[in-house]
């Protein structure tokens, strides 16, 4: 059977966490549960369990810390993350660090369902070989040493030498979202910074952040923040004033 070890610094989110993900019905034995990332430091040399479940932020340590020490340590160790914030750097890190899921709290037997289902399919892969978690984490980085180009699904799949068509199912099933829905949310944050900079015009704005066209950026935009590029501008230079 193999092993797993819940980490979160509130018991009734470990609690939670065994409830919910029904860990004997995917062939999974607790190990051991820990409340800090300090705790379940030495547990993973100890233990070495197949799949670690733990919280993102704790009042000691930080799930995307342990994440990334399996990522350097145990690469055979599978990684799931959960998270009561509905934060967009912490799904793009937890998927940097080779983190095989992200889940938002309260836990949806749902989601935690298919999770489990899919991480049973895909861990013979992990053990043997590339994983597509590894893949898309590839792909991620791609996107963001190239978001300020005219960046289609093809040219991505031709870098990484795989077939579009796969790369677009993997992407949409691991990240969450589809390639230009991240894509667009790349080039909108790197647009937000710009904005916030100041001394750019909108068209220049759209150019820098790969828009073909100063309407498709704003209509983007607003998809995105739900006001357009000079409403946000206008309420970031209010926030400023009023700092000051």
């Amino acid at each position: 059977m193999r092993t797993a070890i819940l980490i979160d610094d509130d018991i009734w989110a470990l609690a939670d966490m065994r409830e919910t993900f029904h860990f004997d019905r995917y062939g999974f034995e607790i190990a051991g549960e820990y409340q800090s990332a300090e705790d379940a430091v030495s547990a993973l040399e100890r233990l070495r369990p197949d799949l670690v479940v733990s919280d993102i932020c704790m009042s000691a340590g930080s799930g995307l810390d342990l994440a990334a020490l399996c990522t350097e340590k145990y690469p055979d160790t599978v990684v799931i993350l959960v998270s009561g914030h509905e934060r967009f750097d912490f799904a793009q890190e937890a998927i940097r660090q080779g983190v095989f899921a992200y889940l938002l709290k309260p836990l949806l037997d749902s989601e935690v369902a298919q999770t489990m289902e899919r991480l049973l399919k895909q861990l013979p892969e992990k053990k043997t070989g590339v994983s597509g978690d590894t893949l898309i984490g590839r792909a991620l980085s791609y996107i963001d040493a190239h978001y300020n180009m005219s960046l289609p699904l093809e040219s991505v799949a031709d870098a990484l030498y795989v077939n579009k068509s796969y790369l677009s199912d993997l992407f949409s099933k691991t990240v969450g979202m589809t390639f230009t829905q991240y894509k667009n949310t790349v080039r909108i944050r790197h647009a937000r910074e710009l904005i916030r900079k100041g001394g750019y015009s909108m068209t220049d704005i759209a150019q820098m952040t790969g828009f073909d066209s100063s309407s498709r950026f704003s209509k983007v935009f607003h998809q995105i923040e739900g006001l357009s590029p000079q409403q946000y501008q206008n309420k970031e230079r209010s926030v400023h004033e009023s700092r000051h």
